[in-house]
C-alpha cells in the first residue's frame, strides 16, 4: 500500500520557481518592514486631540471643584 501511494512524483509550479520581475524595478531592493513592536507596556490612556477639555474633578464629599477628589479630601467631616 505504501509503495502505491508513493510511486507518482509531485512535480513542482513552475510559476512558483521562475522569478517574477516586471519592468525596470525588479533589480532594486526593498528595505525590510518594521514589523517589530515598541519596547515597554503599551498605552492604556487615549491621547487627547486638540480643543478637547478635560474634565474636572469634584469632590464627593466637600464639593469643591479641580482641587482633589474624595479619597485625598482634607476637610473634617461634617454631621
Amino acid at each position: 500500500m505504501l509503495s502505491i501511494t508513493h510511486s507518482k512524483s509531485i512535480n513542482p509550479v513552475p510559476t512558483i520557481w521562475k522569478d517574477v520581475s516586471v519592468g525596470s524595478d525588479a533589480n532594486v531592493l526593498l528595505p525590510p518592514l518594521c514589523n517589530k513592536r515598541p519596547p515597554g507596556r503599551p498605552r492604556t490612556e487615549r491621547i487627547p486631540s486638540t480643543g478637547v477639555k478635560s474634565k474636572k474633578i469634584t469632590c464627593g464629599r466637600c464639593g469643591q471643584v479641580g482641587r482633589h477628589n474624595k479619597a485625598r479630601c482634607k476637610e473634617p467631616l461634617q454631621h
